[in-house]
């Protein structure tokens, strides 16, 4: 894999969580978790799926094999995050971030090896790239709930 290649994703995941943290801060602290519709997901919801996502796939690329979560269990995890508060789910994304930053630029997986996980097989490619564009997506979700609120 080159360093070029793993330099951008690396470049493009830091830039990101910045975005997603401006993102955040758009919504007002009585908003954070408030959804436009009852099977909608909340700001504060999605950016502490990003936050501990960040750290999850660091400890998976560092253990050179996919670490299974079951759902309960992401969903206990992001539910403790979100008790936080904001101000710490932003901290623990910007230390996460770094974190994985750090890995992704030195990181030797083969971008075409298949991991196997419960969701089937995945190359590392797919997980080396996967924060940044969940970031970026829940980026965007995060400002549609601010634009809802006219915050944007």
């Amino acid at each position: 894999m080159s360093t070029t290649y793993l330099g951008r994703i690396a470049s493009r995941t830091d830039k990101v969580s910045k975005s997603l943290i401006e993102a955040l801060e758009r919504i007002p602290a009585d908003k954070l978790d408030w959804a436009p519709a009852e099977t909608s997901r909340s700001a504060i919801d999605q950016f502490a799926e990003c936050a501990m996502l960040n750290g999850v796939t660091a400890d998976t690329i560092e253990a050179g094999q996919w670490l299974a979560m079951d759902f309960p269990e992401y969903l206990a995890k992001k539910a403790d995050m979100v008790a936080k508060g904001p101000e710490a789910l932003k901290t623990i994304l910007k230390e996460n971030t770094a974190r994985l930053v750090t890995i992704l630029n030195k990181t030797a997986q083969d971008p075409d090896q298949s991991v196997e996980t419960q969701f089937g097989p995945m190359t590392w490619d797919d997980i080396l790239g996967y924060p940044m564009w969940n970031m970026s997506y829940h980026e965007g979700q995060i400002n549609y709930i601010a634009s809802i609120l006219g915050t944007l």
